[in-house]
């Protein structure tokens, strides 16, 4: 319980995705979530560990798609950034946890927190959301390739 209210604390104060504190946070919840995962695959059939794996990498299939020659580095090509989006989404994942204990299936809820362990290290490595324009929302503003870090309330100011 202190744990999580630690990480909740984490993520309420530093809103930037690229603050220390943030990512810390995401980090802890995701060895949380992994190990959870693992504990719960570890105890169930054969489906709920294939559903464990295909959920840890699924998310990351837009990314790849995404990556396209003509693009910037650092850029998602803009026609994948809303399937991005949606597998990086914590309520999706959060979600598919939530259904499983309704559903009783333990394949359902290991999905869930393989997706949620993922999204989490993503996060806790700098990764978010994109933009529509395919750069992360915490970074550069559109068009700049540079990719520097800028808190978003600076590029609004400019």
């Amino acid at each position: 319980m202190l744990c999580l209210r630690m990480v909740n604390e984490f993520v309420r104060n530093n809103r930037d995705p690229s603050h220390p504190g943030r990512r810390a946070g995401f980090a802890v919840a995701g060895v949380i979530t992994g190990g959870l995962t693992a504990l719960i695959a570890s105890r169930t059939d054969k489906p709920a560990r294939t559903c464990a794996l295909t959920f840890l990498l699924l998310p990351d299939v837009p990314f790849v798609l995404g990556l396209r020659p003509a693009i910037v580095a650092g850029q998602l090509h803009p026609g994948m950034v809303p399937a991005y989006n949606a597998t990086h989404c914590l309520a999706g994942a959060a979600a598919c946890c939530a259904a499983a204990p309704a559903l009783r299936s333990p394949a359902v809820g290991v999905a869930g927190l393989a997706w949620l362990t993922h999204i989490c290290f993503d996060r806790a490595v700098g990764f978010g959301l994109r933009a529509p324009d395919g750069w992360l929302r915490s970074r550069s503003p559109a068009g700049n390739p540079a990719g520097t870090d800028f808190p978003r309330a600076q590029i609004r100011r400019r």
